[in-house]
């Protein structure tokens, strides 16, 4: 649930899907912000007697999405217990996988992010030095910032225990070939 203070247009993009682990929905307080979204080649450069390297073409190199959200523990629904539990939701990807299938976040977020599977490479937790006690104690602002690598393959290294290819809703064709 949203913050009660957001027009009904905001209240809409908070009900945005980040599912940690293909489980356990990550609530917003305010809309997430898509900051970038990055695609990269890898290149090959050898250096010959020329005026710039040769450059061979090695592939493509995973989409890359930077999100960020913030919460703020004053609202009657956000409290601290809230919160920190958003928080706790995040933070399991890391030490909550016990192996098998590798782990995965679903996001289904606005026309950027339809259902895509992606890695959580990095998380970056802020916290302001103001603390408030709000059914629990808890510091005031707290800032959420990721990184997500799109997952197009997600099999673990345990054969017994691969996972099935993530449905993907668009990407190019010849990805299915690798399967």
């Amino acid at each position: 649930m949203a913050d009660s203070s957001l027009s009904p247009f905001c209240v809409e993009l908070t009900a945005a899907k980040f599912l940690v682990l293909g489980k356990e929905n990550v609530e917003f307080q305010f809309p997430p912000k898509i900051l970038s979204d990055t695609n990269m080649s890898d290149w090959l450069e050898v250096s010959i007697w020329s005026y710039e390297p040769l450059r061979i073409h090695k592939g493509s190199a995973g989409r890359k999405v930077n999100m960020e959200w913030e919460y703020i523990a004053t609202d009657n629904v956000f409290n601290a217990k809230k919160i920190y539990g958003e928080i706790h939701k995040l933070k399991t990807y890391f030490f909550g996988w016990k192996g098998g299938n590798y782990p995965i976040v679903r996001v289904n977020y606005t026309l950027v992010l339809q259902d895509v599977p992606f890695r959580l490479r990095n998380l970056n937790i802020t916290h302001s030095p103001e603390i408030v006690r709000n059914k629990g104690t808890y510091p005031l602002y707290t800032k959420v910032a990721c990184v997500l690598e799109l997952a197009t393959n997600v099999s673990s290294l345990d054969k017994e225990k691969r996972s099935d290819k993530p449905k993907m809703k668009q990407g190019p064709a010849i990805l299915d070939k690798h399967w």
